[in-house]
Parts: structure tokens; sequence; C-alpha cells
């Protein structure tokens, strides 16, 4: 199943709307996908697993953003660590690039971003201890 409209949905809702603007998005990409699949199957309304550590990553990575330009002024050592600590395959770079300094450069402070982020998963407990 091709993930490129929750991805370019998510991308895109998070650079209009945050961490909740990428969940509408992958939903919406989601909805895309499955139109293009068979138009006659029956849609799960739900978020699937996927879908939600989808929206979790991006919302990591616009958190990661926000801390790291809390002293004024992202450094390269910042961007190292970050890559240091979260491998993402190389075919994903650019996207998580993209995302990365979008977040970076939004005017919200990181505290909005992590109550999207937990508003979205407010059913998981072991996410709301984190």
């Amino acid at each position: 199943m091709s993930v490129w409209g929750k991805i370019i949905g998510g991308t895109t809702g998070f650079a209009l709307g945050g961490p909740l603007g990428a969940l509408l998005g992958v939903m919406a990409g989601h909805g895309i996908d499955k139109a293009k699949i068979s138009n006659n199957q029956n849609h799960n309304s739900e978020i699937s697993n996927k879908d939600s550590e989808q929206i979790f990553a991006t919302g990591v990575i616009a958190l990661a953003a926000k801390l790291s330009k809390v002293d004024g002024k992202v450094t390269k050592n910042e961007i190292d660590t970050f890559k240091k600590i979260f491998e993402f395959p190389n075919n994903d770079i650019d996207i998580i690039s993209k995302l990365f300094n979008s977040a970076k450069e939004d005017p919200n402070n990181f505290e909005s971003y992590a109550y999207q982020l937990s508003d979205c998963f407010q059913e998981k407990k072991v996410l709301q201890e984190i």
C-alpha cells in the first residue's frame, strides 16, 4: 500500500497546523491512498498504528526542532546529535529536514507543540508519562 498520500498530507498538514495539522493531513492522505486502491471498500475511521507512528514521529521531529532553537540558534552539533539519536533512512532525510526546518521557523513555542502532541495521544498512557 502506498504511504505517499499520508506522508505528503502529514507534512503539509504539519506545515499549516503543527502536530494537529499533521494528524488531519495524515488522515486525509490515508483517505486518498485508500480511494486510489478501491472506491468500494469500507473505510475504517480509526487511526491505524502505522498512522499513529507517523504522527508521533512528526511531532517528535517538530519538538526536537523547537527545543534545539530555544536558545535562539540551532547549532551544527544539535543537528548532528538529532541525526545520531534518530537514525532515519537516507531516502527520508530530505522530507525530515524540511519538517525540522519548518518547525524550527514556526513562531509557536515548543509548549504548544508538546500540548498538541499530548492531545493527539491522550489515550496512550505510556506516552503521557514521557
